[in-house]
């Protein structure tokens, strides 16, 4: 039994790739279809003017270096002047306020280096900035994989924003593909995670894959009414005939029945012609003369207790036969009883040109 579904294939891993700067791109390194490894270089944005930036951040934390420097020895004349001044009150050499004019000195120095080191700081960490910017002007490869597309060429202006525009397009080992399938609601109860499916693509409509479902979504998809859910489907394309976007039909096989007898679904649609003239003959069955319009047709009395008709040759002659069915893959259906192995069933007449 299968439950039929369509999808689309995608890589297992896609990113999209955008530019955290705004900038004139200066090169661009790869091509679409280009294999690439992590860290692979893809494109470069013009640096003069981080390059500038750099040069004058890098001037800003000298000078805020050296402000620290220049305050360090402040700090510490002002502490000696302290000493000096305790030491000349003790002997009465000095007065109460000259210590104290002393004391508040360092003071003021000891705040004068605790700015100058929060200034060297706020130079440093923009200097840093800077550089993480320069890095940033050149695009590298996140992941190993081939580029799907390539947005972007040498001079053209790209802006960074939250709506980046992607420049690059990488996914993953094609070689290995992920197929999301829309399951009916009515149908989601039959699938489950494990089971196997084949399904077919418009590019090779004679040649079925085969897939494995690996999860199902409990989220519901709503279009114009109706219900789907989306099934995720493992595929091995060693052979990277299979390409992203393709258009799958799929059939997940639901219960497969081994050792049991089967017949051709057609033969639940064949029905012969009664000839008008002394009975049949096996080579009216197969030549078609039964379907010319001067004869009355045979109509099988419809079964009423569920199961189907068919028919098999007994002696030269078509013979209508009830049978149960069970499951079935569209092309071969299980006959749980009224037949028996062997039987010579009918699945069409053949028309003589």
């Amino acid at each position: 039994m299968q439950v039929s579904a369509t999808g689309t294939l995608q890589p297992l891993t896609q990113v999209d790739i955008s530019s955290e700067l705004s900038g004139i791109v200066r090169s661009v390194a790869v091509n679409e279809n280009q294999q690439v490894r992590k860290g692979d270089v893809l494109a470069k944005l013009d640096t003069a003017k981080l390059e500038v930036q750099i040069e004058r951040a890098t001037a800003s934390a000298k000078a805020a270096a050296a402000s620290v420097e220049n305050a360090k020895v402040t700090l510490q004349e002002n502490e000696n002047a302290v000493v000096r001044a305790s030491a000349l009150t003790k002997r009465g050499m000095a007065t109460d306020q000259s210590l104290e004019a002393a004391t508040a000195t360092r003071d003021r120095s000891k705040a004068a280096l605790d700015s100058a080191e929060a200034n060297l700081a706020i130079a440093e960490a923009d200097l840093k900035a800077q550089q993480t910017d320069l890095a940033k002007s050149t695009i590298y490869a996140p992941i190993d994989g081939i580029v799907l597309t390539r947005s972007v060429d040498p001079g053209q202006t790209v802006a960074s924003s939250l709506q980046a525009p992607v420049l690059f397009v990488i996914a993953a080992d094609l070689r290995n593909m992920e197929l999301q399938a829309a399951v009916d609601e009515a149908d989601i109860g039959q699938v489950k995670p494990g089971q196997h499916a084949r399904f077919t693509v418009d590019a090779f409509p004679d040649r079925p894959f085969n897939a494995e479902i690996r999860d199902i979504s409990y989220a519901s998809v709503t279009t114009d009414g109706v219900v789907t859910y989306n099934a995720r489907l493992e595929v091995d394309n060693g052979e990277l005939l299979l390409r992203p976007g393709m258009t799958a039909t799929v059939a997940v096989v639901t219960r497969q029945a081994k050792g049991v007898l089967t017949v051709p679904v057609t033969a639940f649609r064949y029905r012969p012609a009664q000839p008008a003239a002394r009975g049949w003959s096996l080579s009216d069955l197969f030549t078609g003369r039964m379907g010319r319009p001067n004869r009355q047709r045979e109509v099988a009395k419809a079964p009423t207790d569920g199961s189907r008709t068919l028919y098999v040759l007994e002696k030269g002659r078509p013979h209508a036969v009830n049978v149960r069915i069970g499951s079935t893959d569209g092309e071969l259906t299980e006959i749980t009883s009224g037949l028996e192995e062997g039987a010579e069933v009918i699945t069409g007449s053949q028309q003589r040109s």
